[in-house]
């Protein structure tokens, strides 16, 4: 491994640990049922692992929300966005919070397969546990963002899903919302100078020319495909901000429907990278998730409880 891709992993190591100390300190809303640790694939492996969030009381189906957790594709799994998933569990939804195998043990193209797989599952078995499987939504920050934006597009054009190998569900996304998206891989490996090629070694192997490395990028993926509509958050102080910036201008270019919030630097707090996942009760916070719910159910094609909506 090159010592980029060694110095990466200890970074993120050092994150895990901030990570540890600030869901230490924060509790779950009251009032959601928690489902957890169900297998989406049958191996084994505890990266393979999802939970499923809803309101406690629940009797009939919901909309869905699937989370795709962030972490430089290196890092997490689903525990970085239980709180987040549990705060959107209470606008009246059954939120899907997965895991998925980590790089280097993989690398990004297998992440995509291990979402597939999921949606597959939750395609299934998403009856009992009160999943409205005609309103589907998907949500993912930073590295998340980037594989739920590969997800909108490979189920909308014919030729991907060949091309990263998945099976499709029956389901389409009805409508996105994207956390500071690392929208392109690439883009990384040359911020990262010095480490960058750690990073792309991290991600892709040890094949330099791995043409992954330009299929993962998700503006590429732009054309011919079929996206839902988008909500898009970013700030003045995420680190990733010029990717959710860059995004945009693709998605406007090819005449993709999204809204983009991109909030200002405020004077009490610092709003970074993905600040409405790691503190999902911030004021800040919660208006972002309304205005993301709120596209949400434009998007419904039919209230599965009008009560909830």
């Amino acid at each position: 491994m090159k010592k980029g891709a060694a110095l990466i992993l200890k970074a993120w190591e050092l994150n895990g640990k901030r990570d540890a100390a600030r869901i230490a300190l924060q509790s779950p809303p009251d009032g959601i049922a928690e489902v957890c640790n169900l297998a989406y694939l049958d191996d084994g492996d505890p990266m393979h692992l999802l939970d499923i969030y809803y309101p406690e009381g629940t009797t009939t189906a919901l909309p869905v929300i699937i989370d795709i957790h962030g972490g430089g594709f290196a890092y997490g799994d689903k525990e970085l966005n239980k709180y987040y998933c549990l705060e959107l569990a209470k606008y009246g939804f059954a939120v899907v919070n997965i895991s998925y195998r980590l790089c280097p043990q993989v690398t990004i193209p297998d992440q995509i397969q291990d979402c597939f797989a999921a949606f597959r599952w939750l395609d299934q078995n998403g009856g009992a546990f009160f999943c409205d499987m005609n309103n589907v939504f998907v949500t993912g920050d930073s590295a998340g963002a980037d594989l739920a934006a590969m997800s909108c597009s490979i189920m909308g054009r014919a030729d991907l899903p060949e091309t990263f190998g998945v099976a499709l569900p029956s389901f389409r996304f009805r409508a996105a919302g994207f956390t500071c998206g690392a929208f392109s891989p690439a883009k990384l490996v040359k911020r990262l100078g010095p480490l960058g090629p750690g990073m792309r070694e991290l991600c892709f192997g040890a094949d330099a020319a791995n043409p992954m490395i330009t299929c993962t990028d998700a503006s590429t993926m732009l054309d011919g495909t079929n996206m839902p509509p988008i909500y898009m958050i970013s700030s003045a102080e995420d680190m990733l901000r010029p990717h959710s910036d860059y995004y945009s201008q693709c998605l406007r270019a090819h005449n993709i429907s999204y809204t983009y919030r991109k909030w200002a630097k405020r004077p009490e707090k610092r709003l970074d990278h993905v600040f409405n996942v790691t503190y999902p009760t911030w004021p800040e916070s919660v208006q972002t998730h309304e205005e993301m719910i709120a596209l949400f159910r434009e998007n419904m094609i039919e209230a599965a409880d009008p009560a909830l909506v």
